[in-house]
């Protein structure tokens, strides 16, 4: 379906936001039928994490705000949904950053 709505002129970014809100969705469990504004919050998180200024804590924050979207899941598909939104070009440390603040803040 993705491929289908793709635009003749690719643009990435808009491309990545609506596959990584697809696959996270899923991960997540919103159901087709979710109310607009539950699509919503998940969609400004994903498009807020573009922002190149974000520092690293800020991102931590926003992909914790994701994973708490779904009070109910469990460590393998938050690794999943993690993995999702790695930066590509990201160091190794920075990674490693928001993912250990995700896992110790699930935990609070």
């Amino acid at each position: 379906i993705l491929n289908i709505l793709e635009p003749k002129k690719k643009d990435d970014s808009k491309n990545k936001i609506i596959k990584d809100y697809s696959e996270i969705a899923s991960i997540l469990g919103l159901p087709p039928n979710s109310s607009k504004e539950d699509k919503r919050k998940l969609l400004s998180k994903i498009e807020m994490l573009q922002d190149p200024n974000l520092s690293t804590a800020e991102k931590a924050i926003i992909i914790d705000e994701i994973l708490r979207l779904n009070k109910n899941l469990s460590n393998s598909k938050k690794e999943e949904i993690l993995n999702l939104l790695e930066p590509e070009k990201a160091e190794g440390s920075q990674n490693k950053i928001i993912k250990d603040y995700s896992m110790i803040a699930s935990i609070l």
